[in-house]
């Protein structure tokens, strides 16, 4: 099974394993994220939620979250949806800066 884990926004960042080894990547657009998903045929897909931050006017993150639902629901894949303190529960910034 082929997961994706990606952080939405702007610049996208994406992990996965192909072949057995890791992958990461970023890019910007939205085009970008859209072929990169066609490329990697994923089973599942994991994001980070968009969260409203005081003074956040960034609206990236959920452009790129829509896209990422479209793609999933015209495919029937599974979508896990973490909100940013959940994903820091194991990978913190400072392990993410290493």
């Amino acid at each position: 099974m082929t997961i994706v884990a990606l952080d939405p926004g702007q610049t996208t960042g994406l992990f996965t394993r192909n072949a057995g080894y890791p992958l990461w990547a970023q890019w910007e657009g939205l085009n970008a994220l859209w072929r990169a998903l066609n490329i990697l045929e994923p089973q599942c897909i994991v994001y980070e939620k968009f969260a409203l931050r005081p003074r956040a006017v960034d609206l990236a993150p959920v452009e790129a979250i829509g896209v990422i639902k479209l793609f999933a629901e015209q495919r029937g894949i599974e979508l896990v949806g973490q909100s940013p303190s959940q994903a820091k529960v194991l990978w913190d910034d400072n392990k993410l800066k290493a």
